[in-house]
């Protein structure tokens, strides 16, 4: 009998000694008085370094407390199941571990001490982080998509329904500087239509006017041509640009003003009716900004449709005129009625030779 209990004892020595997972056991005070070959690889102690030293030797120092909660447990007899936590490896690194803890009994049926299996969760954890990342990144550029569509319907929304394309333009620069954190934007119109020339407006968004009012007197008067500058480039091309720090841009004209109002990136858009460029949106950033494509692209869009919110205001400012003209020549498009001087005779109509010809032949011979 002997005998055969001294195998088994002798195969389970072998087992733990051969396992993957670091199994280490410790008196209730806390020493460590074996130490397996797993744990010899996990935490880099040899176990002639290990056996005699107390079991802090791997635990953290923010995480000592949680060692004396371990051990008020085993002494009540409890076992810790699948514990996460953190220990140091002998050259200072962090492994994220799963502990199994279990009493110690000696013949008696009395706590002695406890095992620990100890197995390495660390790139589990790491798979895990990186999958909360990645979630968080995804919702992330999930809720900003939401926020961009959001904004392109209420700047087409804008341009569809508002009365006049000045309300139009005021929401979208309003809205754009909300949605970007961009303390300033401002719109260009072209001086004429089919002018190659873009004068600065009075639509203004300005998170702080007294801070940014120099730099918008600077833009008062300053008309931009075609190719000059960033508001008469975006002209000249019909393109967006995305200037990362106009500050550094010897083209830019309002440099200074910039500089002193703390102003970095700028971001300008045209406003399109076709090819045709009949405005530039402006805006500025506070510090220099990456270009974000997406987001230019988008804008791009919507320079479109305030470009149409225009051409409707043109076109029913024409049609307008075109009926103005009308009741110039009458209501149905033919000759206005007679009208008479104070000695009867009719009084003569722009082109109209009938009735020249109509009064000749009342007058007295």
């Amino acid at each position: 009998m002997t005998g055969n209990v001294s195998v088994a004892q002798a195969y389970l020595a072998a087992i733990i000694e051969s396992s993957d997972d670091a199994i280490v056991s410790k008196t209730l005070d806390g020493v460590i008085r074996s130490w397996n070959a797993g744990a010899e690889r996990l935490f880099g102690y040899t176990a002639a370094e290990a056996i005699g030293q107390p079991i802090t030797l791997i635990i953290p120092p923010e995480l000592v407390a949680e060692e004396r909660m371990i051990l008020d447990r085993l002494r009540r007899g409890e076992r810790v199941d699948h514990f996460e936590t953190i220990r140091v490896r002998k050259d200072g690194s962090r492994l994220d571990l799963s502990l199994t803890i279990s009493p110690v009994k000696d013949a008696n049926g009395r706590i002695v001490g406890a095992s620990k299996v100890a197995r390495d969760i660390t790139e589990r954890k790491r798979t895990e982080a990186a999958l909360r990342e990645l979630n968080a990144t995804l919702e992330q550029r999930v809720q900003e998509r939401t926020a961009l569509l959001a904004l392109i319907q209420d700047i087409t929304r804008a341009a569809n329904e508002a009365p006049r394309s000045a309300e139009a333009l005021q929401i979208a620069v309003d809205r754009l500087c909300a949605y970007a954190g961009w303390p300033v934007g401002h719109v260009y119109l072209a001086v004429a239509a089919g002018a190659d020339r873009w004068a600065p407006t009075g639509i203004w968004h300005l998170d702080a006017p007294e801070r940014f009012a120099a730099f918008q007197q600077a833009a008062q008067g300053l008309e931009c041509a075609a190719g000059e500058g960033l508001i008469g480039r975006v002209g000249a091309r019909g393109q967006a640009e995305w200037c990362v720090d106009v500050t550094t841009d010897a083209t830019y004209h309002r440099q200074s003003a910039a500089l002193a109002a703390g102003l970095k990136a700028g971001i300008a858009v045209p406003i399109l009716i076709g090819t045709s460029v009949v405005g530039v949106l402006e805006f500025y950033a506070d510090e220099p900004l990456a270009p974000d494509p997406t987001l230019l692209d988008a804008m791009t869009q919507m320079g479109i449709q305030l470009g149409r919110a225009i051409e409707r205001e043109r076109a029913a400012a024409q049609a307008q005129r075109q009926q103005e003209a009308r009741r110039g020549r009458g209501t149905d498009g033919g000759p206005r009625p007679l009208e008479f001087d104070e000695a009867g005779f009719p009084i003569p109509q722009r082109n109209s030779s009938s009735v020249k010809r109509f009064a000749r032949l009342l007058k007295p011979l």
